[in-house]
């Protein structure tokens, strides 16, 4: 299994020839046989005790820095494991970043914009709480991952809620229209299951504020039909990347102005 620790306040330490894991009281002890790899945020603290663990069994481990990118990485050559290895190589050769394919996001307007808006609000009022919601405490922009370290998103706010639920917040550079459009529903839901997965807790709705209306707060349910839209995503992209099925355009030739793949 892959141990993924990207939740501030964790304590990866060692008990007993054990890997311990410790947050907010609760313990958790996982023997080195049952972890194949170990994936740190800048938020976990870590014992030397825990990273000899690591060594002595072979354990991959990989440090990520603030902005959940791959910063240092302690690797063991495995036998039976060169075939799956040199897959994932594959795949990421088959990938944007992989094939140096640039998205051209700095010749959009609305995309720097949204940039600014993020870091202006990430840094202003860093202790308002939204009681509308039933706010009772917030993790600003984390990096969060999930489905064994192959998902990751970076939602602009995590909201932990009054009932013991938990929901994303994102703010849009853009007007309120009256309805929640699909890319935006199929962000708040891929948060929602990388939320669930890193502090094992539910996720019912989501939630946007749209600046350019007065930022407007507008609440959003992920229930089975939002998680339904998401996992056909999902499956179009698997079917994309794996059988080399070619979607059909869209039709809003607006939007091709945003493909990574114009000149």
């Amino acid at each position: 299994m892959q141990l993924t620790l990207v939740s501030s306040g964790v304590l990866l330490a060692q008990k007993d020839g054990c890997f311990l894991l410790k947050k907010e009281g609760k313990q958790k002890k996982l023997s080195p046989k049952q972890v194949d790899s170990i994936l740190i945020c800048n938020r976990t603290q870590l014992t030397s005790q825990a990273l000899l663990l690591a060594v002595e069994h072979k354990v991959d481990v990989l440090f990520l820095d603030a902005f959940g990118d791959p910063a240092a990485r302690l690797w063991f050559g495995r036998g039976g494991r060169s075939v799956k290895l040199r897959r994932e190589q594959l795949r990421w050769s088959g990938t944007l970043a992989g094939l140096e394919i640039p998205e051209h996001q700095e010749q959009h307007f609305k995309v720097q914009k949204g940039r600014e808006v993020h870091e202006e609000k990430q840094g202003r009022n860093l202790s308002y709480l939204r009681k509308k919601l039933g706010c009772t405490g917030r993790e600003i922009a984390p990096v969060l991952f999930g489905q064994n370290g192959l998902w990751r998103g970076h939602p602009d706010e995590v909201l932990f809620l009054e009932d013991g639920t938990a929901a994303p917040l994102d703010y849009k550079w853009s007007e309120w229209k009256g309805r929640v459009f699909l890319s935006y529903r199929l962000q708040l839901t891929y948060y929602a299951v990388l939320i669930e997965e890193t502090w094992d807790m539910p996720v019912a709705k989501g939630a946007l504020v749209y600046v350019r209306s007065k930022n407007k707060l507008v609440e959003q349910p992920l229930g089975k039909k939002e998680r339904g839209e998401l996992k056909e995503a999902v499956e179009a992209i698997v079917r994309i990347r794996d059988e080399g099925w070619f979607p059909q355009g869209t039709t809003r030739r607006s939007s091709c102005r945003q493909c990574c793949y114009q000149k």
